[in-house]
C-alpha cells in the first residue's frame, strides 16, 4: 500500500469511530513504546533508528507510581 492509501484507510476508520485525530504515524508511536517497554534495542531496530538516544528520547516513557498523582488539588 502507498502512504496515501493506508493514510486514507486510517482516516476512515478513524471518523468512523470518532476519532479523527489518530494518524498512521500513531500506530508506529504505539508500536515503538510497547517494544521500547521491554527491551530498548529491539525497538531501536524495529523503527530503523540509527542512535539508541532517539529511541530513548522519543519511546521509552517512565510509568508513573499508581496514585501518584492522586489528591493534588
Amino acid at each position: 500500500m502507498s502512504e496515501v492509501a493506508v493514510w486514507k484507510v486510517v482516516q476512515k476508520y478513524a471518523k468512523l469511530c470518532n476519532m479523527e485525530h489518530i494518524k498512521p504515524h500513531d500506530f508506529r508511536r504505539f508500536v515503538g513504546t510497547q517494544l521500547a517497554a521491554t527491551d530498548i534495542r529491539d525497538a531501536q531496530k524495529a523503527l530503523g533508528h540509527k542512535s539508541i538516544e532517539v529511541t530513548a528520547r522519543h519511546y521509552v516513557l517512565d510509568t508513573l507510581k499508581v496514585g501518584l498523582t492522586d489528591n493534588l488539588y
